[in-house]
């Protein structure tokens, strides 16, 4: 099979996957709601999983990004070979909403969060709402624990050199 064969069997495969992919995409938009969002959370758990469960989202309905943005946001701010696929899906839903909700997504999010993912909520809160970013960071630098004290102070900082 000579190179130009090859390629094009490959192109063809890759075609052909495309298409299947786009009728799994399809399928997934016809399912109940809910089933999809069970469906999708349990995915966002399971690091092989996670960056198809992301893909799928992106792709869906925002009303499904928001139904499981505390799960997403848990992946933006973690250091991982996620954060950036799931930052981008943070900020595709309506600003609007985002701002109006970030609040109460962040207070959820921080009674399960470990010190080192305090500074990825902070900083996606910053690029959302300054005012919320420095509210948390306030109330980190606060903290009796040395690590969210520290994450706390420096954010305070940080902001306070921005400005």
């Amino acid at each position: 099979m000579s190179d130009q064969q090859s390629l094009s069997a490959l192109w063809q495969r890759y075609v052909n996957v495309k298409a299947e992919l786009e009728m799994l995409e399809y399928t997934f938009r016809n399912r109940p709601r809910s089933e999809v969002l069970d469906c999708l959370k349990e995915g966002l758990t399971h690091p092989g999983e996670r960056r198809f469960a992301l893909d799928l989202l992106r792709v869906l309905p925002e009303e499904n990004r928001r139904a499981l943005m505390l799960e997403i946001i848990g992946l933006a701010a973690w250091q991982n070979g996620q954060m950036q696929k799931a930052q981008e899906l943070v900020f595709s839903v309506s600003g609007d909403w985002l701002q109006e909700n970030l609040e109460s997504l962040a207070e959820q999010f921080i009674a399960h969060a470990d010190p080192v993912d305090l500074w990825g909520l902070l900083d996606i809160c910053s690029r959302v709402d300054k005012k919320i970013a420095l509210k948390l960071a306030q109330r980190f630098a606060a903290s009796a624990d040395p690590d969210i004290r520290d994450a706390g102070e420096s954010f305070v900082e940080t902001l306070g050199n921005l400005q």
